[in-house]
């Protein structure tokens, strides 16, 4: 039974996140700067797929720099969650690519459980995207279950066989 101190905890904690959603939603910088200020301090964990979109969009580097600092320093596995979903996304562009898979490997949360996520960008065109990915990929598997491993070997041995364009690449699947 939830008591009357816990509906109005509850309330509360809705109306931050909603304010707060809105704020990050706003045309002016500070507001986005409150905004991610309100989510660090508060623990608004229930973001991260809004700071993810505005990291995609923003022009702002100092903002792009708050909301990489930001989800680096988030502990809640919410983040790998949303990792997940953005990674899903068709044609995203290559410096964010880049950027989330970086995120992947420099924040101290296991990614293990999007490992099937990140394995394809190994392939990626970019070299930098295939840096990050790579790097994302073996702390992945330092984590991952041995099932998940036993998962992911006949995928990394089909990209090996496929992998004819580039010298680089091979190298990075084979190791």
């Amino acid at each position: 039974m939830t008591t009357e101190s816990e509906l109005s905890i509850t309330r509360q904690r809705a109306r931050l996140v909603a304010e707060t959603k809105e704020r990050l939603h706003a045309a002016i910088i500070t507001e986005q700067q409150d905004a991610l200020d309100t989510i660090r301090h508060e623990g608004i964990d229930e973001l991260f797929d809004e700071l993810l979109a505005l990291l995609s969009s923003t022009q702002n580097q100092e903002l792009t720099r708050q909301i990489v600092d930001l989800l680096i320093d988030a502990r809640s596995s919410l983040l790998v969650d949303a990792m997940g979903n953005a990674l899903k996304a068709e044609n995203l562009p290559t410096e964010y690519l880049a950027q989330l898979l970086s995120l992947c490997w420099q924040s101290l949360l296991d990614f293990s459980p999007i490992l099937s996520q990140l394995i394809p960008y190994l392939r990626h065109p970019d070299l930098q995207v295939v840096i990050e990915a790579v790097t994302s990929v073996e702390i992945a598997l330092d984590h991952a279950s041995r099932q998940a491993l036993q998962d992911t070997i006949p995928t990394f041995k089909y990209y090996l066989a496929q992998e004819k364009q580039s010298a680089e690449g091979r190298r990075f699947l084979e190791e």
